[in-house]
């Protein structure tokens, strides 16, 4: 007999409210987080968070600023079926970049919050080398109703893509895999970085990224950056996007290289952790950011995000993609799974590491 599941308060909460709208108490648009709460005799962190889970089940529509929440016409509040969701990060979480580490820990979060089970694989994705037969044994072995998989290589979306399980990817990788997925749009932030890159008088822009983002083919970010130099006049080659070997003597031996003899005036550095390692060779050999080289990181990193002048990056918000994951898991207890691609829009932070190139 499976033990009896405790309510956290914000389910209780969550459940208050579900039974105001159904009674018909609370119709169109609701009260402020403070009145509901205060009629709920909760705190207005709890209320919050009840209203979060009511957001991702599509009962209530999102609350912004100066705008209230309003029930959504139409909505049913059947009961939904609990569900066995396995998380697998690419890399480990402590490893992993802090913006993917928290959108994954809040993910779990709200799907328990849900009333679902939610939990991290034993193993990540790189402690398996990514070996299709080693993940084929962490899937039999874990027992799961759906799988939420971290950014991926190709061979290891399409393994998942094609078995019988729903699963749902993040990010913007390869979106001719048929699995559902979110993503921020940043493939069009890609391309004005590099419009801008180009305009201040860049032409030696070099994208270092991992192998697996542009074997076999290129993803949709690698291809926008190269979309774009084509645009003005530059052929990518290797020397854009070299290819390199994904250890740290790699990573190095490439900086080594590409700071030989004609050194690039730009680089955008795809991985965190890379980014504080090509951050740091920059800084031995006495080159400043932005004065001898224009640095753009795609991921915000706190610990980037603290020098001075801060890093250029991609902004989003996290919470529109945890809200679509907690939605899509909803669907798939209901008997609903799909395939649809759900994007939020991404933005350029400058920062003030891009510059014009040095005369």
């Amino acid at each position: 007999m499976r033990p009896i599941r405790k309510l956290s308060l914000a389910e209780q909460t969550a459940e208050h409210v579900r039974e105001g709208i159904r009674s018909g108490q609370w119709r169109g648009e609701l009260p402020g987080v403070l009145l509901l709460a205060q009629a709920c005799d909760v705190s207005k962190d709890a209320m919050r968070a009840a209203l979060r889970l009511l957001e991702a089940e599509g009962l209530i529509s999102p609350g912004h600023a100066g705008k209230h929440r309003t029930v959504i016409d139409g909505t049913t509040l059947a009961p939904r079926r609990a569900m066995r969701v396995a998380i697998f990060p690419h890399e480990p979480l402590a490893t992993e970049s802090r913006v993917m580490c928290d959108l994954l820990r809040s993910v779990k979060r709200d799907l328990r919050e849900a009333g679902h089970t939610a939990d991290f694989t034993p193993k990540s994705q790189t402690e398996l080398n990514c070996d299709l037969a080693r993940i084929e044994k962490l899937v039999a072995a874990t027992p799961a109703d759906a799988w939420v998989l971290g950014p991926s290589p190709r061979e290891v979306q399409e393994f998942f893509a094609a078995r019988s399980v729903p699963v749902l990817g993040i990010g913007t990788l390869f979106m001719d895999v048929p699995m559902a997925r979110v993503q921020a749009d940043a493939g069009p932030v890609f391309r004005e970085v590099t419009r801008r890159l180009i305009a201040f008088g860049h032409r030696r822009i070099v994208m270092i990224c991992p192998r697996w983002w542009r074997q076999p083919g290129p993803g949709l970010l690698v291809q926008a950056f190269t979309d774009e130099l084509a645009a003005h006049g530059i052929t990518a080659g290797e020397f854009n996007v070299p290819d390199y070997e994904p250890t740290a003597e790699g990573l190095h031996a490439l900086l080594k290289s590409l700071f030989r003899n004609t050194p690039p005036t730009a680089l955008i550095v795809l991985m965190p952790s890379e980014a504080t390692a090509t951050f740091v060779f920059l800084a031995q050999r006495g080159l400043a950011v932005p004065r001898d080289v224009s640095l753009f990181l795609p991921w915000r990193d706190i610990s980037l995000q603290l020098c001075d002048p801060p890093m250029a990056h991609v902004r989003w918000d996290e919470r529109l993609l945890i809200r679509h994951i907690v939605r899509w898991v909803r669907a798939v207890a209901d008997g609903r799974p799909h395939r649809d691609a759900y994007t939020v829009p991404a933005i350029l932070e400058p920062g003030g590491s891009l510059g014009p190139v040095r005369t």
